[in-house]
């Protein structure tokens, strides 16, 4: 009958419209709990960010940033715990560390005069205005970069695995990879003490970074044209 006929269409228009709703408030929920997550996200990057500069401790940003002056040579030597020779300028932030553990070592002299005890270099090393460091400043100082190097690690592996923003970290964390001054996250160092095998996290923004450095350069390419 007619009345059966309209009770039908009228029920599968009520059907399809049910079913649109529900899909679409669906596809809300859905959306909502993605910004909610990206916002996790995103407070995630932030707080670990913060709480990586409240604990980094200046004896190991001091120490990173006197490794990252060191060759391959300088660098293998300090991974072995090998006695080594370091510029005269290196020497002097070395010793800042060292006297605020207790002052192990002694400066170079300033009067043309040999360095005496265990900072005793040879005289052709002396002249070139490089100093020795004894097995315990070595010792002290590569504890120090590999302890930076572990906390970056388990920062950056925060990221790798999606607990935090990537672009946050990318952002935040960019001097970590600067080929200009040749600072990639202490990579020389990082290379001799295992690379990706031991620090698989850092490997991987470091591709990070050189993947958007290098679209940053195509872009520009591209906009000069």
């Amino acid at each position: 009958t007619i009345c059966s006929f309209i009770i039908s269409v009228v029920s599968v228009i009520v059907a399809v419209c049910t079913l649109f709703y529900m899909h679409k408030q669906k596809g809300l929920i859905i959306e909502h709990n993605h910004q909610l997550h990206e916002k996790s996200r995103r407070e995630n990057a932030c707080r670990i960010i913060a709480d990586w500069s409240h604990n980094l401790r200046k004896e190991e940003s001091i120490a990173k940033r006197i490794v990252e002056r060191f060759d391959e040579k300088q660098a293998r030597a300090l991974h072995n715990e090998e006695e080594f020779s370091i510029t005269k300028d290196l020497y002097d932030k070395l010793v800042v560390i060292l006297e605020e553990v207790g002052g192990q070592n002694e400066p170079a002299s300033n009067n043309n005069k040999q360095p005496d005890n265990q900072n005793r270099c040879c005289e052709d090393c002396y002249q070139k205005n490089m100093v020795k460091l004894n097995k315990k400043q070595v010792v002290l100082l590569r504890w120090y970069v590999m302890h930076y190097l572990n906390d970056l690690e388990c920062v950056l592996l925060q990221c790798k695995q999606g607990i935090a923003d990537e672009e946050v970290f990318i952002e935040q964390f960019n001097y970590q990879y600067n080929t200009k001054d040749g600072v990639m996250a202490l990579k020389v160092y990082r290379t001799i003490a295992g690379g990706v095998s031991s620090y698989p996290a850092t490997e991987w923004f470091c591709v990070k970074m050189e993947e958007r450095l290098r679209k940053e350069i195509i872009e520009k390419q591209y906009v000069d044209k």
